[in-house]
């Protein structure tokens, strides 16, 4: 960078200029696009959860099947109290399946 120090200065300031219109969009709209994943996301294990607790009641026949259902709900529950630790979830009713049944 050798010549004139005003157009030294200009370069520096077009520079930073150009940067800045960049990276200001970023750094204002990221934590709102952020904050909307983890709505969605949470939304998305409710759901889950939702929708495991009615096939768990429709699964009575098969202990197995049982089993995975209540492991995915409970994989649903760490999820959803890792994203949202102060929203009450409630606790899973114990079943207890007889296999001679």
């Amino acid at each position: 960078m050798s010549g004139a120090p005003i157009i030294n200065g200009l370069m520096i300031f077009f520079t930073l200029t150009t940067i800045a219109v960049i990276a200001y969009p970023i750094i204002k709209l990221l934590p709102s696009w952020l904050e909307r994943r983890v709505y969605r996301t949470a939304a998305f294990h409710r759901d889950a959860i939702a929708a495991l607790v009615l096939a768990i009641d429709r699964a009575h026949d098969d202990p197995e099947h049982h089993k995975r259902l209540v492991a995915q709900q409970d994989y649903h529950r760490g999820a959803l109290a890792t994203l949202a630790p102060g929203e009450a979830s409630a606790p899973r009713p114990a079943v207890r399946i007889d296999a001679a049944a």
